[in-house]
């Protein structure tokens, strides 16, 4: 397990995953079947004006741990431990910022 980045300013937004599913049974009524029985936490992490070398953490950072459990500390005062969803989204201000985002999806520690 490795533990996000903690040097780098950062935003957080969770939101508890509807683990839920609706289904229609075969007498035509609507069900609810609850496919876990913990919560499931997508959590977006926002790094607003990084400089590069921030940038090149974060991508060290993704690149060595994106298939292994991740822990973050969110900015709602628990931590989470979950999987990358995707590589971090970069939009480039000019060659010295950045904002970078990604997203996380995991259980609440």
């Amino acid at each position: 397990m490795a533990t996000y980045p903690t040097t780098i300013g950062k935003r957080t937004t969770v939101r508890a995953l509807n683990d839920r599913k609706t289904d229609i049974s075969e007498a035509g009524g609507v069900r609810i079947v609850d496919l876990s029985a913990a919560q499931v936490y997508e959590v977006k992490v926002e790094h607003p004006l990084i400089n590069s070398t921030d940038l090149t953490t974060l991508r060290t950072f993704w690149t060595t741990n994106k298939n292994v459990a991740n822990t973050i500390a969110a900015g709602d005062g628990y931590s989470y431990s979950g999987f990358f969803v995707n590589e971090f989204e970069v939009d480039v201000i000019n060659s010295t910022w950045a904002n970078a985002r990604v997203t996380i999806v995991g259980s609440r520690l």
